[in-house]
This record gives structure tokens, sequence and C-alpha cells, in this order.
């Protein structure tokens, strides 16, 4: 039979390790989100998202995003949506879509033909877009910069800022 008798200093000493173990987990805690069909609950607690690749939202799926989230694309990469998102920050938390290298920038958020599929209304509020960068050569890429709305009137944006975008159209 083991003892685990521990004097009350080490206990102390491990439950000191042991909190600041779980604080720097919490606190370098990051999310790769690969290329590829994303949906379900994007969290404080698993942020920043690090996005490696373009990203889209299918028709009949849905994206949450939490307040205070942080969305860093580590290239020109898009988030094209065609379903439902609903990225709702707050007054002293908002949702940041910005890009890791402020040059090259990101493609931007893209609603694509989301009027006429049978989507429930898209909100963003209290969100932040900087470097987006929608100059990309051909005038069917280089539109909207930081968001882009084609054929999607059912989105909701309030309370929201767009700093340092550019595009030459749209």
């Amino acid at each position: 039979m083991l003892n685990w008798k521990l004097s009350g200093g080490k206990v102390k000493k491990l439950y000191l390790i042991f909190i600041l173990s779980l604080l720097f987990f919490v606190l370098n805690s990051e999310t790769h989100i690969p290329s590829g069909s994303i949906n379900g609950t994007w969290n404080y607690i698993n942020q920043p998202y690090i996005i490696d690749g373009n990203i889209s939202l299918l028709q009949n799926e849905e994206l949450i995003i939490e307040p205070g989230v942080q969305i860093e694309f580590s290239g020109h990469y898009s988030f094209t949506v065609y379903g439902r998102l609903t990225a709702e920050g707050s007054v002293n938390d908002s949702i940041v879509f910005t890009a890791q290298d402020t040059e090259t920038g990101w493609y931007g958020l893209r609603f694509l033909d989301t009027s006429n599929n049978g989507q429930d209304l898209s909100i963003i509020n209290y969100c932040v877009f900087e470097n987006g960068n929608g100059l990309t050569g051909n005038e069917d890429s280089n539109r909207g910069g930081a968001l882009y709305c084609l054929n999607s009137s059912d989105v909701h944006i309030l309370n929201s800022r767009f700093a340092n975008n550019k595009a030459d159209y749209c």
C-alpha cells in the first residue's frame, strides 16, 4: 500500500506548479484551421484561430464565433460563407479578423449567394476587420478587401470597424 502523506509545504508547491502549468497552457493555446470546410463554435479559450488555407462555411452549416476571439490568417487566404455565420462580439470584447503579415493581408470574408439558399440571417456585430487585401489582379477576385457580399443581402453588419483594407472594387 502506498502512503501519500505530503507536508503542507509540498502540497502548496504541487498546487502552485499545477496552477502555473494550467495558466501556461491556457495562455499559449491556439487553434490552427487548415483549408477546407468549417462549422461549429470558435470559443475564447481556444483562440487565436490561425487560418492556414482557404476556408468555407457550406450551405446548411453554421459557425458561431464567441466574443473576444481573434482570427489570424497566416497567408492571403479567404473565408467564404455560403451558410450562416454568427460573429457577435461585445462592446468590450470585439471579434478580430486580421492577417499575421500586414503587407500580404488576407483575402477577406466573402458571402456568396446566401440570399436565395434558405439560410438564416448571418450576423456580424462588434467585429474588427483589418488588413484585408482584395488586390489580386483580375476583376473577379479583386473585390471587397476585408468583406465582400455577392447576392447576399441577408447579412447584418452592426457596430463593426474596418481598418487598413484595400481592394479595387466593391
